[in-house]
């Protein structure tokens, strides 16, 4: 019996450092919230005031977590693009929500937030560089997760570009392994049409449009 606990104890220290080793994100966030509030008039009355409220939360939390968290923000992202948030009413909800995921994520990886992380992003930022959807597409370029680099960058540009082809064709990603992640999500043609602005700097690209029977002349 001392031999089985023993070696449990062993597949469970293993998962636990395991686990420690993937890389760290600290996820910072802080947005306004706006309000109406009753303020004195000077006339022994009140009128109402728009009040804003800066909210903020950060959390550290594995890698694969914040990729997944990037997917969920790049489909947001692409909702947002057709169809605005104006008024403040869902400007507020949308700011108390991602506040809400941050302190959970927080909770959830409590045993994680001494640790010293390996990246810091803000999960949305006026400077894209920074922004958490940015650091998902190059971790998981650099990491060989294709699909979800396809289905982030598909939500969050809502489209595949040519320079997005090459940077994977460079970073050694093959034709069809590209063509097959993004047209996931996008127009299986249009995936094809950026492609063909390629084909002339990259024979493997010029030989997958031959087996696909795509003629980029006739697009």
């Amino acid at each position: 019996m001392a031999r089985v606990r023993h070696v449990v104890a062993g597949k469970v220290e293993a998962q636990v450092r395991s686990q420690t080793q993937e890389p760290l994100v600290r996820i910072v966030h802080s947005c306004d919230i706006h309000y109406a509030e009753e303020v004195p008039n000077g006339h022994g009355g009140t009128t109402l005031e728009m009040t804003t409220k800066t909210l903020s939360a950060e959390a550290i939390v594995p890698a694969s977590k914040a990729i997944e968290l990037a997917k969920d923000l790049a489909e947001q992202i692409y909702d947002e693009s057709n169809n605005p948030c104006h008024s403040y009413d869902c400007q507020n909800a949308k700011c108390k929500g991602w506040i809400a995921t941050l302190n959970e994520l927080r909770e959830e990886y409590k045993h994680l937030q001494d640790r010293e992380p390996d990246y810091e992003v803000d999960l949305m930022s006026d400077d894209w560089y920074n922004s958490l959807v940015n650091w998902a597409l190059d971790y998981t370029k650099e990491h060989e997760l294709l699909d979800d680099f396809a289905k982030i960058a598909s939500y969050a540009l809502a489209e595949v570009t040519d320079e997005i082809i090459e940077e994977l064709l460079e970073a050694g990603y093959s034709p069809e392994g590209i063509f097959n992640a993004f047209s996931k999500y996008l127009d299986e043609n249009e995936v094809l049409y950026q492609m063909c602005h390629l084909k002339d700097d990259y024979p493997e690209v010029a030989e997958f449009l031959k087996e696909m029977n795509f003629n980029c002349d006739e697009e």
